[in-house]
């Protein structure tokens, strides 16, 4: 997904909440939103919104000298969302069809984002999610391909999520017990995304064997990405991506990937042809007719 001229003051947005949480100096938090403009201006703007929205990450950091500034807020999340693990898991396992069940737990959890700037409430978004209708629901065309699958390839999103995304994937493993799963979070902190220490916090080892990105990118561009997970991305025999920035990132696939997120942005709404605010279980390309 290329970004657009919107995403230029959703970006410069990013910077002053960043700026905000790193200093309480009104002229450093201005300074930021300025480098953060700086660069946006020097760059030729030819790529994912995703990895223009680094340009304010990059700036809070590199002038607070605060690498990691929603620390505080990603175990929260990850504390509240483990809290709720075993009601939840249970209550995947003893619906009629707890792989879907599972499955849309995913698409909810993905309402955790700090990047966005959006309120949300986890519990109202489960129950919206649980009881309601998917806009793209390719998720029939998923459990044929998951039955022939033996290797699956799961991009995990943020913190907090990860704690759905492990009941999906113990889900799968339930189902097809000779499943091999990987699952991959950021090398560095980045925003509120997940990473090897949020995983280890999680106990997400104990559904999947977890990799790094071996980047702090927002999403997982092929450029910046580490050698094995772009191995992985290549030979798994199904990949799911979860969230907008490994939505905006993943350009054109080597094969059918699978996209479950919440559409958090009005350009990515447009993009997956949805509406601001619908959940999708997507398979790019479409299933034939």
């Amino acid at each position: 997904m290329r970004a657009r001229l919107d995403c230029v003051e959703c970006i410069v947005r990013q910077a002053r909440r960043t700026a905000e949480l790193c200093t309480p100096d009104p002229a450093l938090r201005l300074a930021i939103v300025k480098e953060t403009m700086r660069r946006l201006c020097a760059d030729p703007f030819d790529r994912s919104p995703a990895e223009h929205s680094l340009a304010a990450y990059a700036a809070a950091a590199e002038l607070s000298g605060v690498s990691d500034p929603f620390r505080e807020s990603k175990a929260e999340q990850n504390a509240t969302a483990l809290a709720m693990y075993p009601r939840l898991r249970a209550r995947a396992a003893g619906s009629p069809d707890p792989l879907r069940t599972a499955a849309k737990l995913a698409i909810a959890g993905n309402v955790v984002d700090l990047g966005v700037g959006l309120a949300f409430d986890l519990n109202e978004e489960i129950a919206k999610v649980l009881d309601g209708v998917l806009a793209v629901d390719h998720f029939a065309r998923f459990e044929e391909e998951l039955a022939a699958a033996r290797t699956l390839l799961f991009l995990c999103d943020n913190c907090g999520e990860i704690v759905f995304d492990r009941i999906f994937i113990e889900a799968m493993r339930a189902r097809f017990p000779e499943l091999r799963v990987f699952a991959a979070v950021k090398g560095a902190p980045i925003i509120n995304d997940a990473t090897l220490e949020d995983a280890a916090a999680v106990g997400l080892a104990e559904a999947a064997e977890v990799v790094s990105t071996g980047c702090a990118c927002i999403g997982a561009p092929r450029g910046a990405i580490a050698p094995r997970l772009a191995e992985l991305l290549d030979s798994c025999d199904l990949v799911i991506a979860k969230g907008q920035g490994n939505f905006e990132t993943a350009g054109d696939p080597p094969r059918p990937m699978y996209f479950l997120l919440k559409a958090k942005c009005p350009c990515v709404a447009e993009e997956l042809g949805v509406r601001f605010g619908d959940v999708v279980f997507m398979r790019r390309p479409a299933p034939e007719a």
